[in-house]
């Protein structure tokens, strides 16, 4: 039976990324104090240069989509307290 694959979220990739392109840290430092492979470092870093921060979709719903959503759905709560007291 073969290993489960890791997934990390676009948070995580973007973190990482700015982490090393912020320090004088080699790559394999960095990716050892993450926890990751120095060459799926490199890759994220690859992608990110040439892609910017679409660079990291994700699997299912745009995080921008998400974050607006809750945004609504806590407007819509405050709303309704708002109109419940009235």
């Amino acid at each position: 039976m073969g290993k489960k694959r890791r997934q990390y979220s676009s948070e995580f990739k973007l973190e990482a990324v700015r982490f090393f392109e912020s320090g004088n840290l080699p790559a394999s430092q960095v990716a050892r104090d993450l926890g990751i492979d120095p060459g799926r470092l490199r890759v994220w870093c690859r992608d990110f240069k040439k892609n910017g921060q679409q660079a990291f979709p994700g699997s299912g719903t745009d995080a921008g989509v998400d974050a607006e959503l809750k945004r609504l759905q806590r407007e819509v709560a405050q709303l309704k307290k708002e109109r419940d007291y009235l």
